[in-house]
């Protein structure tokens, strides 16, 4: 029995149940905010006995608790997020999705999506954006107290290189990443970038100046030789740059560390991954995907699904520099440096 006032007894609010050695009871109807008095109690014959008394203040209704979903399947004009309700704030939710805008702190009077809310984590689709813009987006659910939001997450929407291809881009961290590997053929000024063939591997060993490489598969982008990523002519995107060895440890830094950031920045899954393509969670979003390399001594592709190999600018002496490199093996990640003349994946950060 319940009351707010100390000592309820039977004639107060009551429960009636099993007549065990032990039993539970279920109090409802209760007022958010208030401190109620419990006692348990028994009646037999002889009258009606008491335990002790307890009590309890039963929590403030409130918005709903909610985090948003990581960004994915971005195109030039449209996403994915979504949400994960954490609490309904003590009372049925009754509208749910995700909203964005161009500023931070998007609200439910931006832009936003109304999805299944009878689920505790639901998808959303973004459509109807301009290319090459900063987004920001904010899962959200409405009870009868009001608004909840979840935490903010940002991406860009598709841009171009000088060729025309298109890339996809997501924050992690501080720090904003292309999400595919460079394909371009160009520097920014429009010189070609040369094409060395797979089969020609005398000519790519012996390098000297900038070059690409096709993979074995469209899909990992290209191969490039140091001496591209480092040419001043540029080979990224305008508005993007290769990134130093440093901007590098600030991402890994983030995702915990050499041991661990590896699995959090590979693509999941054996399709371009070889197995067991162990620790790949790709919770950063990343994406990175098993290029393998083109060796400097023979000048033949290597490690296609096996690893990935992502070049930095910084060099290491005058024939080497820095790279970083992920493993089908296990979720770790580790810095390195190679002869320039290898070929590597390029990702790109934002200037």
């Amino acid at each position: 029995c319940w009351s707010t006032n100390p000592n309820p007894t039977v004639s107060d609010n009551k429960t009636v149940d099993v007549a065990a050695a032990n039993f539970t009871s279920l109090i409802t109807g209760l007022t958010p905010e208030k401190k109620y008095y419990v006692r348990a109690y028994a009646t037999n014959n002889a009258g009606t006995a008491y335990g002790n008394e307890v009590s309890l203040v039963t929590k403030a209704l409130a918005v709903p608790t909610l985090t948003t979903t990581l960004i994915t399947d971005i195109t030039h004009n449209s996403a994915h997020s979504g949400g994960t309700i954490v609490s309904d704030g003590g009372t049925p939710i009754t509208e749910a999705g995700v909203c964005w805008s161009i500023n931070h702190n998007p609200a439910v009077s931006d832009s936003k999506t109304s999805d299944n809310v009878s689920l505790n984590t639901f998808a959303s689709g973004i459509s109807a954006l301009n290319e090459a813009t900063t987004y920001y987006v904010r899962a959200y659910a409405k009870n009868s107290v009001g608004i909840g939001y979840g935490n903010e997450v940002m991406f860009i929407s598709g841009f171009l290189d000088i060729d025309g291809n298109l890339y996809h881009a997501i924050k992690i961290g501080t720090q904003f990443w292309m999400l595919e590997n460079l394909k371009v053929t160009h520097y920014q000024n429009g010189d070609e970038i040369p094409t060395i063939a797979i089969t020609d591997g005398a000519t790519w060993k012996g390098l000297s100046t900038g070059a690409l490489s096709h993979c074995q598969n469209e899909v990992y982008g290209y191969l490039y030789n140091w001496y591209a990523v480092a040419d001043s002519r540029k080979i990224s995107p305008s508005g993007w740059h290769v990134p130093t060895q440093t901007e590098w440890t600030t991402l890994i830094n983030f995702l915990g560390g050499l041991a661990n950031a590896g699995g959090k920045m590979k693509a999941t899954g054996t399709s371009l991954w070889l197995s067991p393509n162990a620790g790949a969670t790709n919770e950063s979003g990343f994406t990175a995907l098993p290029a393998g390399a083109r060796a400097n001594y023979d000048g033949l592709l290597n490690n296609g699904t096996y690893n990935s190999f992502f070049w930095s600018v910084t060099e290491y002496d005058t024939q080497s520099a820095y790279h970083l490199t992920l493993f089908h093996t296990n979720g770790e990640s580790t810095f390195d440096f190679m002869t320039k003349r290898y070929g590597f994946s390029v990702r790109c950060i934002k200037d």
